[in-house]
């Protein structure tokens, strides 16, 4: 099984680059680094479920992305962190027709399971978040070296049944 969080986190983030509010391209960050602007989004964490049996092996996942607004010294207002939540989930649900890509991996759906919102862990923190979590399935695509996922020639005690070429 491969493990997908890293190609998780590149496929939500090519998704949500070139998010623009009020004239401004906002960052797509792991985590809050220097340069950060004062209203960004920040993918969270990533959550995986191994799902696998002898003819299917995936993923039951969930993402936790987070609108920051966040001004550096200033008080900050829930409405630009909410306009870009609503930005966020109208370009989710517009790819899951599609279904977001990821290398080696078919996503089967993608809902949003869960959002809230936090306007600062402590009085003088003047920041406001929004928090959306998303819930996933991905299964691994098979690939040549798979030949178990290929052919399924396996009876139930692990006994070759056919005289098929070997791939390995």
């Amino acid at each position: 099984m491969i493990n997908p969080k890293n190609r998780i986190y590149k496929a939500f983030k090519a998704v949500l680059d070139g998010i623009v509010y009020d004239g401004n391209t906002l960052d797509v960050v792991s985590f809050l680094g220097k340069g950060t602007t004062p209203l960004y989004i920040q993918m969270g964490n990533i959550t995986t479920v191994e799902e696998g049996c002898i003819d299917l092996f995936g993923n039951e996942c969930t993402i936790d992305i987070q609108i920051i607004s966040q001004p550096f010294g200033n008080y900050t207002s829930p409405k630009a962190a909410e306009d870009v939540s609503d930005i966020v989930i109208n370009r989710l649900q517009a790819t899951t027709t599609g279904v977001i890509p990821i290398d080696d991996m078919h996503m089967v759906y993608l809902t949003l399971e869960n959002g809230f919102t936090d306007s600062g862990l402590t009085p003088s923190e003047r920041s406001y978040r929004v928090i959306n979590q998303y819930r996933f399935l991905l299964l691994e695509i098979p690939i040549e070296g798979d030949w178990i996922l290929q052919t399924g020639f396996w009876d139930d005690l692990g006994v070759w049944k056919d005289s098929s070429v070997w791939k390995d």
